[in-house]
Parts: structure tokens; C-alpha cells; sequence
């Protein structure tokens, strides 16, 4: 690959032209052989001479292809969370689902998470808000969220907030209330909530309540 161009266009950022034409983006932070003063070195007001043109090896060449590559999928990842909030996991599968490989996502999303554009904890409140009318326990979105790729501090701190400002036990009670109107059997109605997360304790409170309720 011989590159006659190079632009910095925003910090960390460079636009390459090759002597065949075609121009293409990367980041310093992608490149994993090639030393960034050797592309930067090239820098002259953004524009170079054919004289400065610099020719790079194999190994190298590949390095800077596999760079842009990662800037291609950084762009396709901001795609996605544009349009909505995405977790690591599901960002970094739609990608390959692109064409991208795991090294390219992987150094694409690294970028974008320490930039703060990617959150799984972020998302996991998005997920939560979006899912609360649907009257869910813990164990149940729990599962949800381990599902799309959620785990650790972020999907603990994501549930915390969310049932320390929506009450556990009342979204089983409403649950079940909401369940009775067409299910009388109290062994049903029991697995169904189980099945919706709800832990045995609050089960039991919240039938004890409807059937308080029913005898007012």
C-alpha cells in the first residue's frame, strides 16, 4: 500500500489517500503495527507530494486496512444507536451479522464505549422503562437483560434504581390482579407470576391481598 495523502480531520482521527485513488478513515487507537508518527509524519497543511508518498508493507498495509475497517464498523455501530439504545453484545452481533469481523468490532465498540456512546447500563434503563407496563419481576427482566448481553454492575445498579422507584410487591399485585380477571385458579395464577419473575414471598402477599380484596 503506498498512501499520498494524509488529513487529520478531527483529534485521533486521519484521512488517507493510496496512490490508486480512493481515500479512507482510521483512528490511531485501531492501528496495532504501524507507529502513528509514521502516518502523521506525512501531515503538510493536509496535503502531501507525490515525493512524500510513503510505501507500506504487507504486514502494515494489512494493519491500516484492518483499521479502517474498524472505523467502518464504529460507524455502523453509530447507526444503530441512533435509531436506539443498544448493549455491546447486541451491537457488537449485528455487526458481524454486517460482515465485520470480531477484531474490527471489538476495537470499534472499545472506542465508542469509553467515549460513553455505548452503555450497557444505559441501555439496561431503557430496557426497564420500555418494559414496565408489562408488570415484570426481577428474576424475569433479570433474565431479559443477561440475554442481551447485561451483566454485572451495570444490569445490578440498572435494577436497583428501577425497583427502588417502582415497588416490587404493587407491580405483583397489580400483576395478579390484572391475571385473576381471567384465571381463578389460584395454582395457575401462582405459576404464572413465578413465570413473570415475581419472587414466592411477594406471590404469596399478593394473593393473600386479592383475596382480601375480594371479601371487602
Amino acid at each position: 500500500m503506498i498512501i499520498c495523502a494524509v488529513e487529520e480531520v478531527s483529534c485521533g482521527c486521519f484521512k488517507l489517500t493510496t496512490s490508486e485513488g480512493p481515500s479512507f478513515f482510521i483512528r490511531k487507537c485501531y492501528l496495532d503495527i504501524v507507529p502513528i508518527e509514521k502516518i502523521t509524519s506525512m501531515i503538510f497543511y493536509g496535503l502531501s507530494t507525490k515525493m512524500d508518498c510513503v510505501d507500506f508493507s504487507e504486514t502494515e498495509s494489512d494493519d491500516i486496512e484492518m483499521a479502517s475497517r474498524a472505523f467502518l464498523a464504529e460507524k455502523c455501530a453509530l447507526g444503530y444507536i441512533g435509531r436506539a439504545e443498544h448493549s455491546r453484545f447486541l451491537l457488537s452481533r449485528k455487526l458481524e451479522q454486517k460482515g465485520f469481523s470480531g477484531v474490527e468490532a471489538t476495537k470499534a465498540l472499545d472506542y465508542l464505549e469509553q467515549c460513553g456512546m455505548v452503555s450497557d447500563e444505559r441501555y439496561a434503563r431503557a430496557f426497564l422503562h420500555s418494559r414496565k407496563a408489562k408488570n415484570e419481576g426481577r428474576t424475569r427482566l433479570s433474565a431479559e437483560l443477561n440475554a442481551r448481553g447485561v451483566r454485572g454492575e451495570a444490569l445490578k445498579n440498572a435494577l436497583d434504581d428501577f425497583f427502588g422507584e417502582n415497588d416490587e410487591i404493587e407491580i405483583c399485585k397489580k400483576a395478579c390482579k390484572k391475571i385473576s380477571a381471567h384465571c381463578t385458579d389460584e395454582n395457575k395464577l401462582y405459576a404464572r407470576l413465578f413465570r413473570m419473575g415475581f419472587s414466592a414471598k411477594d406471590i404469596r402477599l399478593s394473593l393473600a391481598s386479592l383475596k382480601n380484596d375480594s371479601t371487602i
